[in-house]
């Protein structure tokens, strides 16, 4: 009877659980195709500031064949903004922040 108890609960939280994270995946869904509709381009980024995920349109923007995952974000930008960059991206404000990318012929965009 205990075991039944137990593996009920069990079974509650496991249903809580997938249905949390359906929740998180149709709002990342959402916030990415907005972002997508108001940004030239969305970039997913581990913490290791690397491209985690296909980034198309920002290969596109930076006129560069190649797939970027993996790529340090740091990389791509331009030397006098990598600063500003680990900042914005180190901070939690939510305040905005702009930097200046390079393409692949190292030319300021």
């Amino acid at each position: 009877c205990l075991a039944r108890l137990h593996l009920q609960s069990l079974g509650r939280g496991m249903i809580r659980q997938s249905l949390e994270l359906q929740v998180a995946r149709n709002t990342k869904g959402a916030v990415v195709e907005m972002l997508d509709k108001l940004c030239d381009c969305v970039v997913f980024l581990d913490s290791d500031l690397k491209v985690s995920e296909p980034a198309p349109k920002l290969a596109s923007l930076l006129h560069t064949g190649r797939r970027l995952e993996g790529t340090d974000i740091l990389q791509l930008v331009q030397e006098e903004d990598r600063g500003r960059l680990e900042t914005a991206l180190g901070s939690v404000s939510g305040s905005h922040q702009f930097v200046s990318m390079r393409d692949a012929y190292n030319v300021s965009l």
